[in-house]
Order: structure tokens, then sequence, then C-alpha cells
């Protein structure tokens, strides 16, 4: 990389995934052909203004910076009022860049070191030619980490899983459906029966045991409607649970004990992005923190743990105080599990909320899943 504001980037750079590779004794020797003898030689380079307005040496100078260790270049530059000033030496700059990516066969981009001194009709004429404009430092760097971030990941896991085109609408599972699905492809759900009628209760919950969990089905949102009822230990407090429900079908299902934390794992289909990956503190809690981070599918056990270390919960996950941790090998295979029923059957959206992590295992409390049209 390289620019004006030599110090600035290589400021901008701590705590990123940037990193700029020291000069060869071959990049050395043609910067100092082009440069003369009074520029300081460096990664990130001050090209300081003797060559301003000689084309050919910006040229020269920008394609010694891109060696076969570079994998993208930046050059700074701020463009003037152009009600005052002529943008002619500053469109040398922007032939040069264009030269040098071209010479180089690497990405180039043309960076305004904030972010209202890149000229909109600059930018769209950058785009036409190639070159990527780039506008504050700050979101520069945040941009250039974000797509080294993503070339990584490709690496690792292959090309991005993109939706089917036309699935653009499509159709909720059942609860007990959506599990048995994800579980098919690894995920691990309660035991669970299903009641039709009040009556089949005594059946479903001799086939579960207790505690369980009583769920009303064909409800929304269960918990705000009355529709769930936690830990319950024999039979009266099961049917006297369903008594005050607002339905008449039911799912009977085992009451994991020993919950570290739960964890919301959600996939949407994007069509600009593919299928979008989200992490958070699930739950009650869900909506009630900001706590979650996204990624794009496919990702790897790595990015998984990494991506979990970057949520608040995560303290609670490794034990906060004492407490147990949460078995993060299980919490890692349920969402690999998860990401295996979406590369398969490419859906609209799943969502599982909450995964409940324990220290030996995660299971999927709920399960949600819009299902979509495919070509």
């Amino acid at each position: 990389m390289f620019g004006g504001e030599a110090s600035l980037m290589a400021d901008a750079a701590h705590g990123t995934a940037v990193f700029y590779p020291a000069l060869t004794e071959d990049q050395s020797s043609q910067l100092r052909a082009a440069l003369g003898p009074l520029v300081a030689l460096a990664n990130p380079l001050d090209y300081h203004t003797y060559i301003w307005g000689d084309e050919d040496a910006m040229t020269a100078t920008f394609t010694a910076m891109m060696d076969d260790r570079m994998a993208f270049g930046v050059v700074v530059l701020d463009f003037p009022r152009s009600d005052r000033c002529s943008f002619e030496a500053w469109t040398l700059v922007i032939n040069a860049v264009a030269r040098a990516q071209a010479a180089a066969g690497k990405p180039v981009g043309l960076l305004s070191s904030l972010v209202e001194t890149m000229p909109e009709d600059v930018a769209r004429a950058l785009v036409a030619r190639g070159v990527v404009p780039l506008c504050g430092i700050p979101e520069a760097m945040q941009a250039i980490s974000v797509a080294a971030s993503i070339g990584q990941a490709s690496d690792a896991s292959g090309p991005l899983v993109l939706p089917f085109a036309d699935a653009l609408t499509g159709t909720a599972m059942s609860e007990v459906t959506a599990k048995l699905a994800l579980q098919e492809h690894g995920l691990v759900v309660p035991r669970a029966k299903r009641a039709a009628t009040p009556e089949a209760l005594p059946d479903a919950v001799a086939a579960v045991g207790f505690p369980l969990v009583l769920k009303g089905e064909g409800v929304a949102h269960k918990t705000e409607a009355g529709a769930v009822a936690l830990n319950l230990a024999d039979l009266p407090a099961v049917l006297a649970a369903a008594e005050a429900m607002p339905c008449t079908q039911f799912l009977a299902e085992q009451m994991i004990q020993g919950v570290v934390a739960e964890l919301l794992v959600g996939v949407v289909s994007d069509p600009a992005h593919g299928f979008v990956l989200t992490l958070a503190a699930g739950g009650v809690l869900a909506e009630l923190f900001d706590d979650r981070v996204s990624l794009l599918l496919p990702v790897t056990a790595l990015d998984i743990d990494q991506a979990l270390a970057g949520l608040r919960i995560d303290r609670v996950l490794s034990g906060y105080r004492g407490a147990p941790a949460a078995d993060r090998a299980a919490v890692i295979d349920a969402v690999l599990a998860i990401q295996s029923y979406v590369c398969a059957q490419r859906p609209i959206e799943v969502e599982v909320n909450p995964l409940l992590c324990c220290p030996d295992g995660a299971i999927a409390a709920d399960a949600l899943i819009i299902t979509g049209d495919t070509p």
C-alpha cells in the first residue's frame, strides 16, 4: 500500500487484517530510479511531490510497489474543490493508478483520506476504469479487512452458498417438522411427542418422561401467548398447563437441565450476498440485547469459534465466575449442522432459538424453517 499520508495509513492498520510487507531489493531499486535520491523508501510509501505531474514516474512508482506479495494497492489522493482548482494534475494520478493496476495485474484503490473529499463523479469514473474508490481511511481499512476475511473463508470452505434465484416467497414448517429436518443433518433436538388432542396428552407424557416442557401448537410467539409451560413434574401439572393454553394440540418435550447459556442461530437468504449466518444471545434476550455477529456461508469451525468469541455472551459460554462452561465443540457442531441443512436445501430462512448450550452438549429447543420455491 502506498500514499502521501504514510504514517496515517500505518497507524490505521493496527487491529485490522491489513499487513504491509517490507520492500524487496528489487522494489527499492525500481523506486529509487523513479523517485530520485531524496525520498525515504518504505511501505507504506510517501512518494512526496517531486514527481507530481509526471504520469510516467507515478506509474513506475505505483507499479513497483505492486509486487507478487501484494494483494491490494492503495493510493491516497484528496481532491480539491472543482470550482477553485483544476483537476488536471489529479487526473494524471488516476491515469497512473489505472496503468499500474493493468501492469501489475492486481487491484488498486484510490482513497480520499476524508469521506467528503471524493467527488461522486470521480468515484463513478474510477469504477468505470476498474479502480476501487475508497472514502475515509478508517472506513477503507474496515472494508479491506472484511474483503481479506471473506477471501480467507472462501479458501477454507469453498464458494459462497447462494440462494435459488426464484425463492422469494415460502412456507413455514411446523416446529416438529423443522426439528426433524435439521436433526437429519446432525442437529441435536430434545425427545418429543405430539398430542393431537388433550386426551392424547398422557401417552405423549409417558413417551417423553419428566420433567418436560409443554408447548401449544399452531400458536405464533408462544411465550407471549402463554403457550409454553416449563419444568412440569407430573401429569396433573401438564393437564393444568394444557387447559390454560389457547389451543387444543400440543407438543410434549424433554426439559433440558443444566443450561449454561442460550444462543440464537439464524440463517437468512440474501439475494445480494448469499446466505447470512447470525449468532446472537438467544432466548428471551435475543431482542433485548444487541449482541450478535453475522457471517457469510460457508463457514468453518474456526470461523464459528472466532465469531462466538466476539459476543458478550461468550463470557457466560466460557464459564463465568466459576460456573461451568458450555460444550463449545457441541455448539460449533450445532451451527455446522444448520449450515449443512442450508447448503442442501437452500431455504429462505432458518432460525434455532434457543440453542441450549450445556456442559455436555447443545440442543435445539425451538426451530423455524421457511422453505422457498426451487427451480
